[in-house]
């Protein structure tokens, strides 16, 4: 049941624990200003672009919110169960569900949700985006440290794009996957606002993977030598990139223009960096590109301004959450 508020600036969508509920913070100062409570646990969340819709997973449903009044204004079941990793197309016509055994493309229009169809495909998935132009949609798939590459025309996997260079020593095959003993598992993906370039976080190893979009290639590594860099996140104006140790808690800081220049087989040149507490498993910048958002495995969530990296605040009750913005 919304407990009603209104938001003095964009608002942070946040949800996680095993929770069914979906807490609305005012970015502004931190503060609960809704809660929307589904019947099942709440596994993924996305945006519409506009801002006027979320699309909520939870179970084997789909439900929409409305975000002008946070109410739930329809659902769907789903044929198969999803996965939590979702994403709206850049028209807002479009959305993709990865699922238990493929991906779902649905057609939005608003609120009205309808499946249009199913591509059977395994995923492995730990993150997801999509092209400027939504031709692609870009999922990481963690136990073969790759990434995939959905043609939202012909609803293939147009092209796997292994994460690991060739210079790297072959580990053991195990349960998670060729490699993995070595080099690690993939981990989230950030794709640059004009779309060229996508960074591949890198569980249990020591470096981003850069995936060179235009050839859908892999271009480099940046090693930063510091344990599993699980996922990046873009400033809105793409102009610096910044990227999340999970086992050192940093935030490392990339100019983007930097990036172009760096080698595979050099340390990585450092705009800045910050501690940010042990443990973190997410990060996001708030579309003013002013904060970014933290959250922690058993922690709550904080807040770090940009880009100086100052702290904030932190978000009580917000332990192992996932965050969507909407302006």
């Amino acid at each position: 049941t919304p407990v009603g508020g209104i938001a003095s600036g964009p608002r942070a969508y946040v949800y996680g624990n095993m929770s069914p509920t979906l807490t609305v913070l005012d970015t502004g100062n931190g503060s609960i200003v809704d809660e929307i409570v589904f019947p099942i646990v709440v596994y993924g969340v996305a945006a519409s672009h506009n801002g006027n819709y979320l699309y909520v997973c939870s179970h084997n449903y789909l439900y929409t919110v409305d975000t002008r009044t946070d109410r739930i204004v329809g659902h769907i079941t789903m044929s198969y169960v999803p996965s939590g990793y979702l994403v709206v197309s850049p028209d807002d016509h479009s959305l993709y569900v990865v699922c238990d055994g493929g991906m779902e493309a649905l057609a939005l229009d608003g609120a009205n949700v309808k499946p249009v169809a199913f591509t059977p495909v395994v995923f492995h998935a730990v993150g997801i985006g999509t092209s400027p132009d939504g031709r692609y949609v870009y999922t990481t798939d963690w136990g073969n440290c790759t990434l995939q590459v959905y043609n939202t025309t012909d609803r293939c996997i147009e092209k796997t794009i292994d994460l690991l260079p060739d210079y790297l020593i072959n580990g053991e095959s195990t349960a998670l996957g060729p490699r993995i003993k070595a080099a690690g598992q993939g981990g989230g993906v950030a794709v640059s606002p004009d779309g060229s370039r996508a960074l591949v976080g890198v569980w249990y190893g020591s470096f981003i993977s850069s995936v060179d979009l235009k050839t859908m290639t892999l271009e480099k590594v940046i090693h930063l030598y510091i344990p599993s860099p699980r996922c990046a996140a873009y400033s809105p104006d793409g102009s610096q990139v910044y990227l999340m140790c999970h086992d050192d808690g940093v935030i490392v800081v990339l100019n983007e223009s930097t990036l172009e220049s760096l080698d595979s087989f050099k340390v990585t040149p450092r705009l800045y960096s910050f501690d940010i507490g042990p443990w973190p498993i997410n990060i996001a910048v708030t579309p003013d590109g002013q904060y970014l958002y933290v959250s922690y495995v058993e922690a709550d969530m904080k807040v770090y301004h940009l880009p100086d990296g100052a702290f904030v605040r932190t978000l009580p009750h917000t332990a192992w959450t996932n965050i969507e913005f909407v302006p």
